[in-house]
C-alpha cells in the first residue's frame, strides 16, 4: 500500500513540475535534510531551530525558517514593551554567504502584540551571485519605539544558518575578467546581460580591514571621458563581504552621446573608512561582444532636434 501511495505522489509531482528537476541532500549524522529545491531558479535553504536572535526588556525576535520562494527568512516579532515599535534592518543591507545584499524590512508591531515577517533576500542579487545554496545570512537590527528616532534599540551582528567557515573553503570568486587585485580589494567584471535593461555586472570584493564605498564616477566610450559623478554609483561594501555591482549600458551611452560601442573602461573613485581613498584609473573591459546599443526613441529625437 505504501509503494502505490508512494509511487502516486511521484507521478502528481512530476506532471504538476514538468521541467523542474528535485534536488535532496540528507545527513545521517543530525538526522536534517536541507530544503528540496525546483530547479526554477531559487537556491536550496537550510533548515534551522526555531531560536531567539536578539531579546531585551522591551523585544524579542526569533527565526522561523528560511525561505525558497521569494528567498527571504521569516522570523517571529514579539513587542513586550507599552509602546509601538518599527522594526528594520540597520545596516541597511543583509549578508547573504557573504554577498551584499540591497534589502528592505520595515515591520509595525503594536505594543504588546507579536507580529510574523520576512528578512527579503532581493533575488535579483541572489541570480547575480549565483548563489544556488543558502548556507548563512547576517544582518543587524533595529528597533525605533513610538515613532522616536532618539529612543533606539540596535541588536549585534546577527548570523542566522551554518556560523562555521566550512562552506567558505569552496567560495572563490566568480569566472570573469579581473580588472583590479590590489590595496585589499578585488574587481571582477563578469559581462553584460538583460535584454530590456542591458546591464554590466561587476563583483567587488573588500578585504582593506575596513567599510569601503566602491563608487563608480567616470566611463570610457570610445576614448571620450564619460562623468558619472551625478548618478550617484556607490558600491557600499563591509570588510570581508563582497557584492554584485550593476550598471545600466544605455543610460551610461545616452550620457556618452555616442552611437555604438567600440571601446569600454571604467573607472572607481574608492573610500576607504574615512581617511584612505584610491582611484582606479580607467579599467578596460576586454570583451565589449555582449551588448549592443539600440539608442531609444528619446534619444534619437533629441539628436534629431
Amino acid at each position: 500500500m505504501k509503494k502505490i501511495i508512494t509511487t502516486v505522489i511521484a507521478a502528481v509531482t512530476l506532471l504538476s513540475c514538468t521541467g523542474c528537476s528535485l534536488k535532496k541532500d540528507s545527513s545521517d549524522t543530525d538526522n536534517k535534510q536541507k530544503i528540496s529545491a525546483l530547479k526554477v531558479g531559487n537556491p536550496v535553504v537550510p533548515e534551522i531551530e526555531k531560536e531567539v536572535i536578539w531579546e531585551t526588556d522591551r523585544i524579542r525576535v526569533s527565526t522561523e525558517f528560511f525561505k525558497r520562494a521569494e528567498t527571504g527568512l521569516k522570523i517571529k516579532i514579539e513587542n513586550k514593551s507599552n509602546t509601538d515599535l518599527e522594526l528594520s534592518l540597520s545596516d541597511p543591507y543583509v549578508h547573504v554567504n557573504g554577498f551584499t545584499m540591497t534589502d528592505f524590512l520595515s515591520a509595525n508591531v503594536p505594543a504588546g502584540e507579536t507580529l510574523f515577517d520576512t528578512i527579503s533576500f532581493n533575488n535579483q542579487c541572489i541570480r547575480d551571485a549565483d548563489i544556488d545554496e543558502i548556507h548563512c545570512a547576517e544582518f543587524v537590527l533595529e528597533a525605533e519605539y513610538d515613532g522616536n528616532f532618539k529612543d533606539k534599540e540596535k541588536s549585534d551582528t546577527i548570523i542566522v544558518g551554518d556560523k562555521s567557515d566550512e562552506w567558505r573553503k569552496n567560495d572563490d570568486a566568480p569566472d570573469g575578467q579581473l580588472l583590479w587585485d590590489s590595496d585589499g580589494i578585488k574587481i571582477i567584471s563578469l559581462g553584460f546581460s538583460g535584454e530590456i535593461i542591458p546591464v554590466l555586472s561587476v563583483y567587488i570584493e573588500n578585504n582593506t580591514g575596513k567599510e569601503i564605498d566602491a563608487h563608480l564616477t567616470w566611463a570610457d566610450v570610445n576614448g571620450l571621458d564619460v562623468d558619472l559623478l551625478s548618478k550617484s554609483l556607490h558600491g557600499y561594501i563591509q570588510n570581508g563581504k563582497k557584492r554584485i555591482c550593476q550598471y545600466d549600458m544605455d543610460e551610461i551611452m545616452e550620457e556618452s552621446g555616442e552611437d555604438s560601442l567600440r571601446v569600454f573602461g571604467l573607472n572607481f573613485d574608492i573610500d576607504i573608512g574615512e581617511d584612505d581613498s584610491l582611484r582606479t584609473r580607467y579599467l578596460n573591459i576586454k570583451d565589449i561582444s555582449g551588448y549592443t546599443y539600440k539608442p531609444s526613441e528619446t534619444t534619437t529625437e533629441k539628436e534629431e532636434d
